[in-house]
């Protein structure tokens, strides 16, 4: 009996639920970098809505990017026209990220509030929105 009670404690530790969080693809910590909070640059993310999907956007660390990811394909796109010498406190209206013909429009004001996609088009998949 005392070993199954063993055996039983073992299975249930900490450990086993932090393994099965990172198999849904669940974070464990923060991605955003705590300099950016209550300005424009951080980490967005959202869902596709209209189809089964997600959006990354991340302003910080000297990476400026979207990562979709749709029916198990993912795209890192990377800004068209982001304003030259843009730094995190700063807005961003309608930039847009493109790569291999997906492409998204974002705005974000310089508080970081109202992170908004405007559009977002992937080959194969009209109606969506995140």
């Amino acid at each position: 009996m005392i070993v199954c009670l063993l055996f039983l404690a073992y299975s249930c530790s900490k450990s086993n639920d932090t393994n099965k969080e990172e198999e849904k693809g669940l974070v464990t910590q923060p991605d955003a970098i705590a300099a950016n909070d209550g300005k424009s640059g951080g980490v967005y993310k959202g869902v596709i809505v209209g189809s089964t999907g997600t959006v990354t956007i991340t302003l910080q660390g000297g990476t400026v990017s979207a990562e979709v990811t749709i029916d198990g394909i993912t795209k890192v796109m990377t800004p068209q026209n982001l304003p030259a010498g843009w730094t995190s406190g700063q807005a961003l209206t309608n930039v847009i990220f493109a790569g291999d013909s997906w492409q998204l429009t974002f705005s974000v004001t310089g508080n970081g509030n109202d992170p908004y996609i405007s559009s977002i088009s992937i080959p194969g998949h009209t109606g969506v929105a995140v």
